[in-house]
C-alpha cells in the first residue's frame, strides 16, 4: 500500500460490536447501531434478500414503498443568540395534526405520493395501494415493503398478486434499502 494510502487507512477504525467508527476531516465520529443486526439469523436473512433481489433480470421494475410521519406543530428547540440575549419564538399552544406521507420509489424517481391525515391504518393502506399505487404498477413489477403489520394486509397482497405484481418484504431488522426514509427524514 502506498504511504499516502496507509495514512488514510489508519484513520479508519474497525467497528466493535454495536458501534461503527467513521472518519471525517475534523476527527472520528461514532455511530451506534442495533447489535441484533449482526446476529447470524439477520445476516443470513439479509444475504438471502440481497440474493433474491440481485438475481432479477430487470431492476427497473422494482418499486420501494415507504412512509414517514409528519407533525406540523414541531418547532426548533434550540437556537443561537448573541451572548446575554435570548431567542424568542412563538410555538403552537395546541397539538397540530399528525400526517403520514407515503410513496413509492422506483428507479425513475418518486411516484404515487400521498399525504394522509392521521397514522397509516389498514383502511388507508388499502385505499392507497388500490387507488394510488395500483394504477402505476404493471404486470411483472416488484413491490418491496418493510415489515410493518399494515403492509401484510392479506387482501391487498392477494390483489397485487392477481395483477402480476410480486410483493417482497425486507428482512427484519430492516436494512437501509428503502431510500424513501431518507427523503422523508429531510422533510422533517
Amino acid at each position: 500500500m502506498p504511504p499516502g494510502r496507509r495514512h488514510l487507512a489508519a484513520r479508519w477504525v474497525k467497528p466493535a460490536s454495536g458501534t461503527c467508527w467513521t472518519s471525517t476531516d475534523c476527527g472520528a465520529k461514532k455511530s451506534n447501531h442495533a447489535s441484533e443486526r449482526d446476529s447470524e439469523r439477520v445476516v443470513a436473512a439479509r444475504a438471502e434478500h440481497v440474493e433474491t433481489v440481485c438475481t432479477r433480470p430487470d431492476v427497473a421494475r422494482f418499486h420501494f414503498l415507504d412512509e414517514t410521519g409528519l407533525r406540523l406543530d414541531y418547532c426548533r428547540q434550540y437556537a443561537r443568540a448573541p451572548g446575554g440575549q435570548r431567542v424568542g419564538q412563538p410555538v403552537p399552544l395546541t397539538r397540530g395534526r399528525s400526517l403520514m406521507l407515503i410513496g413509492a420509489l422506483p428507479v425513475q424517481g418518486l411516484g404515487a405520493v400521498q399525504l394522509l391525515e392521521g397514522g397509516l391504518n389498514y383502511t388507508n393502506f388499502a385505499w392507497y395501494v388500490i387507488d394510488c399505487l395500483g394504477p402505476t404498477l404493471q404486470r411483472g413489477d416488484v413491490l418491496v415493503l418493510d415489515n410493518l403489520s399494515v403492509h401484510k394486509l392479506p387482501g391487498v397482497v392477494d390483489w397485487l398478486a392477481e395483477r402480476g405484481v410480486e410483493v417482497v418484504f425486507l428482512p427484519s431488522p430492516r436494512p437501509t434499502l428503502a431510500r424513501l426514509s431518507r427523503r422523508g427524514a429531510s422533510l422533517k
